[in-house]
């Protein structure tokens, strides 16, 4: 019983955090003015996506689900020689960086004014923008994806 409410747990997390992955993905293009809407909102987009799918599958069904960007991962995992636990470490490291990007991308300043073009004053990195209340749970969802990479190399090294 403790497993299964300890899994269910970190499942709801996961759902809450790919939901929060694609408002910020979202979010980091209109904020960069369409600058970041190719490299870093897409990755978190899909990320995002992706958590939300596995996560949720899980909350209906109590079944694991590998999404389609996981699957990538393994495919691309086992071409080099390694294995799922590899390729998870790999998704959770990807997720965590794209998190740190987006919180450290360019965003408007409020109120920045813009004559013919804005200028490099008028952005400021977005964690600044946030809310507490928005930080924190930007820094509990990444200590549960690292929690979560934790645990898999734990199990790895136990094999």
């Amino acid at each position: 019983m403790k497993k299964w409410c300890h899994n269910s747990f970190l499942k709801q997390v996961g759902f809450v955090g790919g939901g929060m992955q694609i408002i910020a993905g979202y979010g980091a293009c209109a904020a960069s003015v369409g600058l970041l809407c190719s490299s870093l909102s897409v990755g978190l987009i899909a990320q995002g996506t992706n958590n939300m799918y596995e996560n949720g599958y899980y909350l209906l069904f109590r079944e694991n689900t590998s999404g389609y960007l996981r699957d990538g991962y393994r495919y691309v995992s086992k071409e080099l020689g390694y294995g799922n636990d590899e390729a998870d470490m790999i998704y959770n490291f990807v997720d965590l960086t794209l998190s740190a990007g987006g919180m450290v991308n360019p965003a408007l300043k409020p109120g920045a004014f813009k004559l013919y073009n804005y200028i490099d004053t008028d952005f400021i990195a977005t964690w600044r923008l946030m809310s507490p209340a928005a930080l924190y749970s930007e820094g509990f969802l990444d200590a549960v994806t690292i929690y979560s990479t934790y645990d898999l190399y734990n199990n790895k090294s136990k094999k």
